[in-house]
């Protein structure tokens, strides 16, 4: 018993080191790529200053305009998407049973208005609370 608890003992504690290397090796790459991130977010607003300090006219306000939009504001959301693609949310399946229940209430609401019945106007105004306020 002695020799297999050992043994047992030894697969274990080999078997932690692995995780603890392979987790230690993915927070590595991790901060790797934040750090990037944010190294090229400092460049790009670095930029920005200098295209400020030149001065406010329209051609300089179009380029700010396009620089946010190429380049400011992806690397600002990547770390998001990252974790977005990382830990998908568990609303999305959910939506589907939504769109669904909607698609088939349209439906229903569709075969309705074709047979010449006004639902939809009455059932608008029941639904609106805010529409009695106006």
């Amino acid at each position: 018993k002695g020799e297999a608890e050992k043994k047992a003992e030894r697969t274990l504690r080999d078997a932690l080191a692995k995780v603890k290397a392979d987790f230690e090796g993915k927070r590595r790459r991790l901060v790797d790529t934040f750090r990037d991130t944010v190294a090229d977010l400092q460049d790009e607003l670095l930029l920005l200053e200098d295209v400020l300090k030149v001065g406010l006219t329209t051609v300089n306000e179009q380029t700010i305009e396009m620089m946010l939009a190429t380049f400011i504001y992806p690397v600002l959301l990547q770390p998001l998407y990252l974790y977005m693609q990382r830990y998908p949310t568990p609303s999305r399946p959910t939506e589907r049973v939504v769109k669904r229940n909607t698609s088939s209430v349209l439906s229903t609401s569709e075969r309705s208005s074709t047979n010449g019945s006004d639902s939809e106007s009455n059932s608008d105004s029941e639904d609106d609370p805010d529409d009695s306020n106006l």
